[in-house]
């Protein structure tokens, strides 16, 4: 149930930024400090961020809700939300922040990864119990 709330919750965020970045760039681009230069710009700011979690919703529907193991589910956002804490945390290494949302993403990434191994080990001794009660 954790990890299923965890997937929705994730299928939800991105649905939401999707949106937000294809309806309102200029809204999501101003809270991360960036401004396009050019319209073309602001249409290569929309596709690319729009375009890769309308990607990762569609990527987490068909695993979750396709018959696909919810560990398998679980490893892959895990995976993703790892390689984002790793390179925000290179990037921190070489330049300052001067919003503080740049330091309030990296506790969300890290508390994410948190939170998804945390379901997947619950998943994965809801698993083992199920297993188990079989062979009785």
């Amino acid at each position: 149930m954790f990890a299923r709330f965890l997937v929705g919750f994730n299928l939800l965020l991105f649905v939401a930024l999707a949106l937000g970045t294809l309806i309102n760039p200029e809204a999501v681009m101003a809270s991360v400090g960036l401004s396009a230069v050019t319209g073309s710009g602001l249409i290569e700011f929309q596709v690319l961020i729009s375009g890769t979690f309308f990607g990762l919703a569609a990527l987490l529907a068909g695993g979750a809700f396709a018959g696909r193991s919810m560990a398998r589910v679980l490893s892959g956002l895990l995976t993703l939300y790892v390689t984002w804490l790793i390179a925000r945390l290179i990037a921190l290494s070489s330049t300052s922040p001067d919003q503080r949302e740049t330091l309030l993403f990296l506790i969300f990434e890290a508390a994410m990864i948190v939170l998804l191994l945390l379901a997947s080990y619950l998943e994965k001794r809801s698993r083992q119990r199920s297993i188990f009660s079989r062979d009785l």
